[in-house]
């Protein structure tokens, strides 16, 4: 379906930074990123399906080495489930915002205010002490801010 392979992830030559394109409109698989793990799971899964269970997985990717960064996130997600989003990155129905409010928690971000679908203002450590304000009781705790009724 062309809609959940509707976009792709490439570094942009100017900024270095990764951006989303349109796959069936933009020229850009050349510059694709390895950003789509759902569609390179089910792609390194067909061809383990046709590799013998007694071979190593070590074997397997001398084999095919176009699938080492997914069966190394599926490794990962073994004992990190929340390791990876689990989302279609490349479908249509994707939002950006999405995937940046998940990784900008991850640095202290909070009160996020969307100002479109692809870009986001936020505030950093909202309510965070200032070193000086730390000791051994509450310099672990500070990061989870309380919840206001």
């Amino acid at each position: 379906m062309p809609e959940e392979t509707a976009r792709a992830w490439y570094i942009s030559e100017e900024k270095l930074e990764p951006r989303l394109g349109q796959r069936h409109e933009e020229d850009i698989a050349e510059f694709e990123q390895p950003l789509s793990p759902g569609r390179d799971a089910v792609r390194a899964h067909a061809d383990l399906e046709r590799w013998s269970p007694a071979e190593s997985v070590a074997a397997f990717l001398l084999r095919h080495p176009e699938h080492r960064h997914a069966i190394r996130r599926v490794q990962v997600c073994r004992n990190a489930p929340y390791a990876e989003i689990h989302d279609n990155t490349i479908g249509a129905s994707m939002l950006p915002i999405d995937m940046m409010r998940a990784k900008l928690s991850f640095f202290g971000a909070t009160h996020f205010d969307p100002k479109s679908d692809r870009w986001v203002r936020i505030r950093m450590y909202a309510g965070a002490p200032y070193p000086g304000d730390l000791d051994s009781g509450n310099c672990e705790d500070w990061v989870y801010p309380e919840l206001v009724a």
